[in-house]
């Protein structure tokens, strides 16, 4: 699920997302070299000043397609040990906390255009071209804070790095058309903690490498070097989309967001390969 504005994200629904990683990542501990964090968690562990642009409902993990059941326990288990159930027919798993639920939801690697889903140990994942990139390229990072149980945890989690994080993103925007998936896409670039050029630099390091690397070049060029329609997703979804009576200042907020996205945009598209 995803909002249409940034404003209709709540802080608490992000911060319960990353008490939900504290409960559950010691739990998948035997699957540890086989999972990441992808999605919108990400930029809260890769980004410069995270409070202010990082904002999720769910929590996605990349599972490999190497995790094939022979292992003691199973995913499903280790998730209802902490207090998540699976959807009858579904292959998301649930568990609400008063008037928060949270979801976590398995994605796998297929060769494009993916957009099905696989098995996965005893799990359903959806499966999309560059997962197992995000798998394989990601940074360790060290989170702390307050579990599910009310107990203080640090744990190390593998997390996606920017290069295969701005394929997935950008070819999740292809195939739904979703502002938040430019939106995090953008500012990714903008807030990345090495740096914007080193963010650029990263993604066209994945030329010949990710299989979602071809189609996010191409909504690069569709979407921010041919048209402007990403970077006004981008301002839309920020500001909020603009009615006919918006006010003048609004406008022009509007307008600037829209050249911020385009600058970070039309870098990306900028490698010549």
């Amino acid at each position: 699920m995803k909002y249409p504005e940034y404003g209709r994200y709540d802080d608490s629904a992000t911060e319960y997302c990353e008490r939900v990683l504290l409960t559950i990542w010691p739990k998948l501990s035997q699957f540890h070299d086989d999972i990441s964090i992808v999605g919108g968690l990400v930029p809260r562990y890769l980004t410069k000043n995270p409070d202010r642009i990082s904002r999720t409902i769910d929590l996605d993990i990349a599972i490999s397609l190497a995790v094939d059941g022979e292992m003691a326990g199973s995913v499903s288990w280790s998730l209802m040990s902490a207090g998540f159930q699976q959807e009858p027919g579904k292959g998301y798993f649930t568990r609400k906390e008063g008037t928060i639920e949270l979801i976590i939801d398995f994605l796998t690697d297929a060769p494009p255009p993916g957009g099905w889903t696989r098995a996965v140990d005893d799990i359903s994942a959806n499966a999309f071209p560059g997962v197992e990139r995000a798998i394989r390229v990601v940074r360790d990072h060290l989170i702390s804070g307050i579990d599910l149980d009310g107990n203080a945890s640090e744990q190390r989690v593998r997390v996606c790095e920017v290069g295969p994080y701005l394929c997935l993103k950008l070819s999740a925007y292809a195939e739904r058309h979703e502002p938040k998936d430019i939106f995090d896409a953008v500012q990714m670039v903008r807030f990345y903690d090495q740096g914007p050029d080193a963010a650029q630099k990263a993604f066209w390091a994945e030329s010949g490498e990710n299989p979602a690397y071809p189609l996010a070049r191409k909504v690069l060029e569709t979407a921010f070097v041919e048209s402007r329609r990403g970077a006004n997703d981008y301002a839309d979804f920020a500001l909020g989309a603009l009615g006919a009576g918006a006010d003048e200042e609004r406008r022009r907020d509007h307008q600037q967001l829209v050249g911020v996205a385009l600058l970070a945009g039309k870098g990306l598209a900028s490698s010549r390969e």
